[in-house]
């Protein structure tokens, strides 16, 4: 490299390690990192529903949490077994025996109950 590349070369890696920390911080600085979704009502994020042996959720909006566990809740209130995950926007089909009265969404990572539903 002759000298007028390895000054022009200096000069690029400086202004990229100046830049590169103040693009990040202005590419982050408005995002939030809440597990709530905004102002939306539980019926307009999830519907469920209860038909004889199977339970149908309709997911319209996705979760911001990471992992959301669907378990069946009895008739004393008790979280029986896990009947699946909520992976993203669309509808699941999970069985379900008939001592569930309702279902209740956890964030399994936080342990944090996001909804409950009772039929």
């Amino acid at each position: 490299m002759i000298a007028s590349q390895r000054k022009t070369h200096k000069f690029i890696w400086l202004g990229m390690a100046l830049a590169i920390p103040v693009l990040l911080f202005f590419s982050v600085r408005n995002l939030t990192f809440t597990g709530a979704i905004g102002d939306a009502s539980p019926s307009e994020i999830l519907n469920a529903q209860w038909g004889g042996d199977t339970i149908t959720i309709t997911l319209n909006t996705s979760f911001k949490n990471a992992s959301a566990v669907v378990y069946g809740l009895n008739k004393e209130g008790k979280l029986s077994r896990p009947l699946g995950q909520l992976l993203g926007t669309g509808t699941y089909t999970f069985e379900a025996s008939d001592d569930i009265v309702g279902i209740v969404v956890i964030d399994k990572i936080k342990e944090k109950e996001l909804y409950k539903i009772e039929f």
